[in-house]
């Protein structure tokens, strides 16, 4: 209880004393956390662009550069680009859907007017295994795509110990849509297609090496054959047939040829399409088991296989 005056005083004495204490702890803790803060710096680096053969690069950092443009089809993506050099560079690189490389060229001129070209291609069995493609997406929201591919282009398509340039580059370009694909098959003019599931996978061929030769991006191969004049039906055939028959190889990266696979099957047609000059499409059907010729254990199933084909007689 307060009594007097000064006991009002020394009261508030005491209350400007602890105020005065409380503020010095407060400020010496303040400061001494603010002392021990460190400030960190963000530095935000813009992303490198380029593309480079053997090494010498063109800068693709902006967005607007005309001697770069990316096409997206429904079945297919393709990338051009003119390159710095001493004189033009041409290059074009075709990737699938699913970010697989395909096929590629590179045109280099010489000379003035450049009557001098020299033309480069991927090597044309496996074509994916021959050129590295990382961190490959298809921005629908931004119409952006980015992609980064290291690999070979040769002088010899059929020849890796051709002459080559090595092709590398981190890209991340605005696209242009066509609603239309790009990889139909043609063959002298002539439309061609060959699809199939493998061990249930979905197969589509995507390039025609030789007369009803079929391949893709990967390591398959079928080659498919109808004697001449036979009659529309469905026939059996393995390894040794020799007048209808659907031959499927794989390409083997240690000795760089096709393997043979052990078959037995049936294949089908339906309806046979003359062209002229002893020239015939076949339409129709196979299936059938394939076996590793090296690996007896290995058996893969195809079925589901539906066919155009094109054969001179």
């Amino acid at each position: 209880m307060i009594r007097n005056f000064y006991d009002i005083k020394s009261t508030i004495r005491a209350k400007a004393g602890l105020q005065i204490a409380f503020s010095l702890v407060f400020f010496s803790l303040f400061f001494s956390c603010s002392s021990n803060d460190e400030v960190v710096e963000v530095i935000s680096e813009t992303p490198e662009y380029f593309i480079a053969v053997d090494g010498v690069k063109t800068d693709f950092s902006i967005d607007d550069n005309p001697n770069l443009t990316v096409t997206v089809y429904k079945d297919a993506v393709v990338l051009g680009a003119t390159l710095t050099g001493a004189t033009p560079i041409s290059l074009s690189l075709t990737f699938t859907k699913s970010g697989y490389f395909l096929r590629g060229t590179l045109y280099m001129y010489e000379g003035a007017p450049y009557n001098n070209q020299y033309y480069f291609r991927n090597y044309q069995n496996f074509p994916a295994n021959f050129l590295e493609v990382n961190n490959f997406e298809i921005n629908e929201l931004n119409n952006t795509l980015t992609i980064d591919f290291e690999g070979n282009l040769y002088s010899d398509d059929n020849n890796l110990s051709s002459y080559y340039r090595n092709i590398k580059g981190v890209v991340s370009k605005n696209f242009v849509r066509v609603n239309e694909n790009l990889l139909s098959l043609f063959y002298q003019s002539i439309p061609q297609y060959c699809n199939a599931l493998i061990n249930e996978e979905s197969w589509v061929a995507k390039e025609i090496g030789s007369e009803s030769s079929f391949t893709a991006e990967d390591d398959y191969r079928f080659t498919i054959h109808i004697a001449e004049n036979t009659a529309p039906g469905s026939f059996v055939f393995d390894s040794n047939s020799t007048d209808n028959y659907v031959k499927f190889e794989r390409f083997n990266l240690n000795t760089y040829s096709f393997d043979e696979y052990i078959v037995s099957g049936v294949i089908s047609y339906s309806y046979r399409e003359f062209h002229g000059a002893q020239r015939y499409s076949h339409i129709g059907t196979f299936s059938f088991s394939a076996t590793n010729p090296n690996n007896p254990a290995e058996t893969i199933q195809i079925s589901d296989g539906v066919f155009r084909n094109f054969q001179t007689y």
